[in-house]
């Protein structure tokens, strides 16, 4: 189960995307009570139990086993490491973010010039603070009661946290809180959610801010033509290039293909081509939250134009961050071929919504007809070698031929031994992505907060 929430365009455009599976994993930004296991002197790290799990806590003080601190998820857990966390904490808001082990009043980097804005912190800085804000670009002087408010309400809230009870205090991927988050980043037109008592609470917090919210029952994402599975194929074709992702078990590979590959083609119409994909490509990254090595295989320009590529890419990494997610990428070669490694924080929405194939083991190589008889002849002559009086049941796939299924019977038939043949459809969970569903008459009921919820927001585009 997820909760769903994506941000389009007035054109049904993706802007942004966010699936958070409803589990008790550790998700990136939440804040625990917990109590620390034991520290580890040689990592300068502890284990910090929150309840059903532990996190690793790097921290250079040394830290008793059993004291209670509160911790920040930083990093989610992965196969056999566990969550990472900070004690640094920090709470988002529309105007700021609390920090933590701060005790002033901070501007955005691009706005330390501002005077309005220098003139807003001075302002808000004669007050008496607990906590550091950081605050956000778009705030202005005008909007000082407003800020003053905020910043009033994160510093109760963060003043609130307990350390009486082991477990979650504070959770930012909550459906309000996520939709505050978009809130703040999007000109918002309206919002439409599948859940009575979101809709209310929503519908309260932004009838200020006139922004229209809608209850629709179901088929939300239908509606709006997003299909989570098609876009996490990754096939897109845009009017000059197409892009072809394969998720391998180490690394993304991603494929920039065009129809004006020709050499008649200069390579200066390559390279705006190119550069248009690589712009989609990170859009595509952050939005799917995909990490680890990503190989992207360019198409094929002359030296100059590579070059010309690659200072383009180096360009476009100095302006802009993946969600403050380390990035260490290497110099493109000759066949265009550029790799980068960006940080996991986060499970992505393509490690979340898919599984390994059963049939190839996520490899994408089947065994073929031939290998498989050959593989059930040789375990027919051992059955029949150590379990000669013994009958076998013979399962094969559907997609066998009557040949190939003959050509089996004879191998059993010549083994002497007892057996039947049964078909299976072995891809009929692999093939269809629409789930089979029994209706079955039962008084049970479901508790609706295990269900999925689903919002969309409409933003201005602007």
């Amino acid at each position: 189960m997820f909760d769903k929430l994506a941000v389009i365009d007035s054109k049904n455009a993706l802007l942004e995307l966010k699936v958070i599976a409803k589990d008790s994993e550790p998700k990136v930004g939440q804040i625990y009570a917990g109590f620390v296991e034991n520290y580890q002197m040689t990592l300068g790290a502890a284990f910090v139990n929150i309840g059903e799990d532990s996190v690793f806590l790097p921290s250079k003080k040394k830290l008793q086993p059993g004291e209670r601190i509160f911790v920040q998820i930083q990093r989610e857990a992965e196969k056999n490491k566990k969550a990472r966390a900070t004690e640094d904490i920090t709470i988002a808001g529309k105007f700021a973010v609390l920090i933590e082990n701060g005790k002033s009043i901070v501007l955005p980097k691009k706005n330390r010039d501002s005077r309005e804005q220098k003139k807003l912190a001075k302002k808000l800085q004669e007050e008496s603070w607990e906590y550091g804000f950081l605050l956000r670009s778009h705030c202005e002087l005008s909007d000082y009661d407003e800020i003053a408010e905020e910043l009033e309400k994160l510093q109760t809230l963060r003043k609130n946290f307990s350390l009486s009870k082991i477990g979650l205090v504070y959770d930012s991927n909550s459906m309000e809180q996520m939709v505050e988050s978009f809130v703040t980043k999007w000109k918002i037109r309206s919002i439409a959610c599948d859940d009575k008592a979101c809709y209310k609470l929503l519908s309260k917090k932004y009838e200020s801010e006139k922004i229209l919210v809608e209850y629709i029952e179901h088929s939300l994402f239908e509606r709006h033509h997003l299909n989570l599975m098609d876009k996490i194929r990754g096939s897109e074709t845009k009017d000059d290039f197409s892009i072809t992702v394969n998720y391998l078990e180490a690394l993304c590979v991603i494929d920039v293909n065009s129809p004006m590959q020709d050499q008649s083609i200069r390579d200066r119409k390559i390279l705006s081509v190119n550069q248009a994909a690589f712009a989609y490509i990170m859009d595509y990254i952050e939005k799917f939250a995909l990490g680890g090595m990503i190989l992207i295989d360019f198409i094929t320009m002359s030296d100059e134009y590579r070059d010309r590529l690659e200072a383009f890419i180096f360009e476009f990494f100095s302006k802009n961050i993946l969600r403050d997610r380390r990035i260490k990428f290497y110099p493109m070669n000759s066949s265009c071929l550029f790799q980068m490694v960006i940080e996991r924080t986060q499970t992505s929405i393509v490690q979340q919504m898919t599984a390994t194939c059963p049939m190839c083991a996520g490899s994408g190589i089947v065994s073929s007809s031939k290998a498989l008889i050959d593989e059930m002849e040789l375990e027919l002559k051992r059955h029949q070698h150590h379990f000669p009086e013994q009958g076998v049941s013979i399962i094969v796939p559907n997609y066998f031929s009557e040949n190939e299924t003959n050509i089996i019977e004879d191998i059993a038939s010549n083994c002497h031994i007892s057996y039947n043949i049964e078909r299976s459809n072995f891809l009929e969970n692999v093939k269809s992505d629409e789930p089979k569903i029994v209706a079955k008459n039962s008084e049970q009921k479901t508790s609706r907060s295990n269900l999925q919820n689903q919002i969309i927001i409409v933003a201005t585009g602007e």
